[in-house]
């Protein structure tokens, strides 16, 4: 993903990005509120795509269309879209979950180095480390954000922006 105006790669050489991975959710306390650190020693891989279709192709826009089978049970359906006006790369998935102590996550490894990222919350953002120093960081290993999250140095920096409200890690 290689962002044209600041030359620079925004994925990590050699890494996937949009990769689906699947982890065990069987948290100590608080069933569906509480995420624990323990829980990214449980991953499985996401297949990867069933098929793949070129949904449109003009001058101003391209659209492509996956299809997964995340488990027997439960599937993504995921279009992703580039237009020649916006530096902006559109993801809109759909997910079909039929799945009990489970979740999902999709990652991108970004080629950001940062001490912090900046996540939005209801009347305004916070930071979280993106590294496990000590067990207060351990202990902020996701973070609850309504409309965007933010990973950026002093010289080029990443933004998902979201219309939901998910839990994000980095």
């Amino acid at each position: 993903l290689f962002d044209k105006r600041a030359q620079r790669e925004s994925i990590q050489p050699g890494q996937p990005a949009n990769h689906f991975v699947l982890f065990d959710d069987q948290p100590v306390f608080w069933d569906a509120w509480d995420v624990d650190a323990f829980h990214l020693e449980k991953r499985v891989e996401g297949p990867a795509a069933r098929s793949c279709r070129i949904t449109e192709s003009g001058p101003l826009r391209v659209s492509v269309a996956f299809a997964y089978d995340l488990t027997p049970n439960s599937t993504i359906e995921q279009t992703i879209s580039l237009t020649a006006v916006s530096p902006r790369l559109d993801f809109n998935t759909q997910v079909e979950w039929h799945e009990q102590h489970k979740f999902l996550k999709v990652e991108f490894p970004l080629n950001v180095r940062a001490m912090n990222a900046t996540y939005e919350i209801q009347f305004g953002h916070l930071q979280r480390p993106t590294h496990f120093n000590t067990s207060w960081d351990m202990a902020r290993c996701e973070v609850v954000a309504h409309r965007w999250a933010d990973l950026s140095d002093s010289s080029f920096g990443v933004a998902l922006l979201n219309d939901c409200k998910y839990g994000h890690a980095t």
